[in-house]
C-alpha cells in the first residue's frame, strides 16, 4: 500500500429514489471523495453539512449497508468483502451554531 492509495475512495457516486409515480428524486450527484492512507499519522474525518444532504448515506456506503444508485465503493482498493467494525455518532445541529 503507497501513501496515496485510498483507505476509503468514492468514485463519482450517485443515489436517487423513484416514487410509485416513477418521478425519480436525486438525492446525490458525482460525489468523489479519497481518505488517503498516511502511515504514522493519526487521521480524523468529518462529515459536516445541513439536515438532509446526504451525510449519513454515504456513512452507510463506507459501512456496506447500503449500495449506491451508480458508481464504486472501494475500501482499501477493493469494492466491499472486507470485515471492518465502523461507528458513527450523530451531533446536534446547534453544538455547531456560532
Amino acid at each position: 500500500m503507497t501513501a496515496t492509495q485510498g483507505i476509503i475512495e468514492l468514485k463519482d457516486v450517485s443515489q436517487w429514489y423513484v416514487d410509485d409515480k416513477c418521478r425519480k428524486t436525486v438525492v446525490i450527484e458525482h460525489f468523489d471523495l479519497m481518505v488517503e492512507n498516511v502511515p504514522k499519522k493519526g487521521q480524523f474525518i468529518c462529515l459536516l453539512g445541513p439536515s438532509g444532504c446526504g451525510k449519513s448515506t454515504v456513512l452507510r456506503y463506507i459501512a456496506g449497508l447500503q449500495k449506491p444508485s451508480e458508481g464504486q465503493v472501494l475500501l482499501y482498493g477493493k469494492r466491499g468483502g472486507r470485515k471492518i467494525t465502523w461507528g458513527w455518532s450523530f451531533s446536534s445541529t446547534a453544538r455547531f451554531r456560532g
